[in-house]
């Protein structure tokens, strides 16, 4: 070893080594394997001289693109290639070359897909040594942002020639998901600029390429089954470049990029991804968005997925753009809180009764839409539908041992008469609780709204009494769907007594406020008995408490029983 050290160091220097390395035979591709092994040897033992190694390597490419002579180029490829998994230490002596060179061979673009597609594999290996956070220099920082920025581009290239395509497709997102591969990518200064970039290829691409016979359950991979699949491709340069394989990939980056987020960065991952969303409309008319947030909630740790919760629930209930969104796109919304919901990460860092209080405004307001669209007070909207399943669905996993008194309780409590809560988020309130109307002692029923002369707006105090009157239809529901997910093997008489104490307290004051005639309530009403009966309560007591309350029901609704 003593010997070799000295033969290159005296006899050789660093061109000579390089150019060494290229073929001389007409006909010979690849680098001489020899040559290579000694100019490897000598960068390890005299690492200072990697600066110019890199220097010499980035003229000679130039010149041989200019010539056209691309076997010479796919030569130096290889040797970047060595050099960075031998002398990975000391890359930072080399990075400025090396970036140059491929953003050289990148601008090629569709001239020669193949030798893109090779220098992609050269920054792969470039990504899983580049240390994001100790980058001091600006112009290292801005040629990688180059390099990004041109990958990007090549992941989301389209023409007519469909081979091209796909090829330059596949280069950029493998480009892609090396760079969010790294472990120190989300530390990186000018993340919020990556990920912006990087965010909005993928979920091009995935707009593109997701067709209607991939399943969501496609993307639901772990991290070893999506790296299995872009790793199988023994050759980039083959022909058989689908558009699943590259829906696959893109997926996978996106898994791989929120699996290391944290709170903080998080919120700069999913600012991009709404922003997109919701600039193409995609909640309501993109097939791919519920695999990807699908995909996202399962990547994210799971004690960090209250931010993804979070951050839906107040897009959701954003006060100025609620009206504006589709149902279509509520009930997306809905249906991924409900999913965060079921998989029994919603909650961690986010207490249950603010959950519960979110889903109860979402369902107040969609009762308001449900009035104001004129439909029957029976009929049951997606939205109105989505939101009571996702209330139900708190109850499925438990968090501490009071959790259903206090899920039941609120419940119970925003279908009290006069609520507050309910008050304040009814059309045209100013936040005070509404005054009752008046009644018949006789009979506990309102009098019809034109009897009402001493109502100062008799139009606004029916559409508000419209819209109490069937948010309590929905919260009847809600708790149906509550009281059907408690297990029998959780329950306690003291839940089966304050189940019944406080359905039959609260019974006089529905009762006033519901027309006779009004079948909808008294089966919503069943179906909550019939759920408490065949979960919570015993069969005795459920028929004495049941027949006490059809005893005061009307004659119309005892004949629905």
């Amino acid at each position: 070893m003593c010997d070799a050290t000295v033969w290159c160091g005296t006899f050789f220097n660093h061109v000579t080594l390089i150019n060494n390395v290229y073929p001389t035979e007409p006909g010979a591709e690849g680098p001489q394997s020899s040559n290579l092994s000694l100019l490897i040897f000598y960068a390890k033992t005299k690492s200072n001289k990697l600066p110019k190694i890199g220097i010499y390597l980035e003229k000679r490419a130039r010149t041989d693109l200019r010539k056209d002579k691309f076997v010479f180029v796919r030569v130096t490829l290889n040797i970047l290639d060595a050099l960075m998994n031998e002398c990975h230490e000391n890359l930072n002596l080399v990075s400025m070359p090396i970036l140059r060179i491929l953003l050289s061979v990148i601008n090629l673009g569709q001239s020669n897909p193949d030798l893109v597609l090779h220098a992609t594999s050269t920054f792969v290996i470039f990504s899983q040594y580049y240390v994001h956070d100790r980058v001091i220099d600006p112009e290292l920082q801005q040629i990688y942002t180059s390099a990004v920025q041109e990958f990007c581009s090549c992941a989301v290239y389209d023409s007519k020639d469909v081979l091209v395509t796909h090829r330059l497709n596949l280069s950029g997102l493998r480009a892609l998901q090396a760079v969010v591969s790294s472990d120190t990518f989300l530390q990186d200064p000018a993340i919020e600029e990556y990920s912006q970039r990087i965010i909005q290829a993928l979920l091009k691409t995935l707009r593109k390429h997701i067709g209607e016979d991939i399943s969501p359950q496609h993307f639901a991979d772990e991290d070893s089954n999506s790296d299995h699949l872009t790793n199988k491709r023994a050759s980039v340069t083959d022909e058989l470049i689908t558009d699943s394989e590259l829906a696959h990939i893109a997926m996978a980056a996106l898994n791989q990029l929120f699996c290391r987020a944290n709170p903080t960065t998080l919120r700069i991952l999913l600012s991009p991804l709404f922003a997109f969303v919701y600039e193409h409309d995609e909640w309501s008319s993109g097939k791919y968005v519920m695999p990807v947030m699908r995909t996202i909630a399962n990547a994210i740790p799971t004690q960090y997925r209250y931010v993804l919760t979070a951050t839906v629930l107040e897009s959701l209930t954003d006060k100025e753009s609620y009206k504006t969104k589709s149902d279509e796109t509520k009930n997306r919304m809905i249906s991924i809180i409900k999913y965060l919901i079921d998989s029994g990460s919603a909650v961690a860092g986010l207490t249950i009764l603010e959950l519960l209080d979110a889903l109860v405004r979402v369902a107040i307001r969609a009762s308001e839409d449900g009035v104001h669209q004129n439909s029957k007070a029976s009929s049951k909207s997606t939205v109105e539908e989505a939101t009571i399943s996702a209330i139900g669905a708190l109850a499925a996993h438990l968090q501490y041992p009071d959790q259903i008194n206090d899920i039941l309780s609120f419940v119970l409590n925003r279908m009290r008469p006069g609520d507050v809560l309910v008050a304040q988020a009814l059309p045209g309130s100013d936040g005070s609780s509404p005054t009752p109307a008046p009644s018949d002692e006789t009979n506990g029923t309102p009098e019809p709204a034109s009897a009402q002369s001493g109502s100062s707006s008799p139009i606004k105090s029916s559409a508000t009494d419209a819209v109490t009157h069937r948010l309590r239809i929905n919260l009847l529901r809600a708790l149906s769907e509550l009281v059907d997910f408690v297990h029998p093997s959780i329950t306690s008489f003291w839940i089966r007594c304050f189940l019944i104490s406080s359905t039959m307290t609260l019974l006089p004051d529905w009762l006033r406020i519901l027309s006779s005639t009004d079948s909808c309530y008294w089966k919503c009403l069943r179906l909550v008995l019939e759920s408490m009966h065949s979960k919570v309560l015993d069969f005795a007591e459920l028929y004495i408490d049941t027949s006490i309350l059809m005893r005061n029901a009307p004659a119309t609704s005892r004949s629905i029983s």
